[in-house]
This record gives C-alpha cells, sequence and structure tokens, in this order.
C-alpha cells in the first residue's frame, strides 16, 4: 500500500511531514467551495460571503457584494477568483452588481492595510480598550461604531 506521509527520523527535521499529493492536490482547494463533500457541515466560501453580506444592513448590500477583496494565501490557487467569482454572481441578487478585487500581494495584503490604519493620528478613536468594554459593555460599541 503506498502511504502518503512519510516521517522524518533525522532529529533537524523531527516536527517535519511530506505529504505526497497526486489527483488530491485539485481536491484540496475544492473543500474551500464545497466542505459538505467531505463530511464538513459547514458553509462554502461563496455561501459564507453572501450570508455575511445579507447579515449586513440591506442599504449595504449593493456597495458590499460590489467591493469583495480576496485576500490570504488560498486565493493563489489557479482560478479561485473566476470560480468565486461566478458562485458568489449565482447567489447574489440579480440587480446587484459582483465584483471580485484581487491585491498584487493577497498574502501579505491585510497586514500592510493594518499597519498603514495603524499610523492613521485617528487610529486611537476607532478603537475600544478593554477597560472601556468592561466598564460599559456592549453599549460603547453600539455608540462608538453606530450599531
Amino acid at each position: 500500500m503506498l502511504s502518503y506521509l512519510k516521517y522524518y527520523t533525522s532529529t533537524l527535521c523531527l516536527f517535519q511531514q511530506t505529504l505526497r499529493l497526486n489527483n488530491e492536490r485539485f481536491a484540496v482547494p475544492e473543500i474551500l467551495f464545497s466542505p459538505s463533500d467531505v463530511g464538513i457541515p459547514q458553509m462554502g466560501i461563496a455561501e459564507a460571503i453572501t450570508h455575511s453580506i445579507t447579515s449586513c444592513p440591506v442599504e449595504t448590500h449593493p456597495h458590499l457584494f460590489a467591493n469583495i477583496l480576496l485576500t490570504g494565501g488560498c486565493t493563489l490557487f489557479k482560478g479561485f477568483s473566476e470560480r468565486l467569482l461566478t458562485e458568489v454572481r449565482a447567489l447574489a441578487p440579480v440587480e446587484f452588481d459582483v465584483n471580485i478585487m484581487f491585491p498584487p500581494d493577497p498574502v501579505k495584503y491585510s497586514w500592510q492595510g493594518g499597519a498603514i490604519l495603524s499610523k492613521d493620528p485617528e487610529f486611537k478613536s476607532m478603537l475600544v480598550t478593554k477597560e472601556e468594554y468592561e466598564e460599559e459593555g456592549y453599549r460603547v460599541c453600539a455608540d462608538k461604531f453606530d450599531v
């Protein structure tokens, strides 16, 4: 029987494994779109995006569907953005534009955005401290963020 895992015996590689994939490598990205295919009772990424958008106030739906930004290493799978666009388009109301944006470096993009935001002079006013939350609870968030 062919083993897919190779365990190293060297102390230099004590915690490393090699996973050999053939046709399985095509199934890995598919899990993001159809986790139920492997027995995971969760929404796929297109359904999760649509659910997240439709959980927001109705007046924001057109803007959110038109501004979907892909970040993270999994977005680098070949054809990922095209597939996601097709699936979200099928789930979105027909009257809304659906636009998927793909930054030049999706792996670092979120971090870069956070780094830029943290240098903004207004950044501290966008935060709720632990002390504020412990004193006022959810109300401080509702007041500060108009929720």
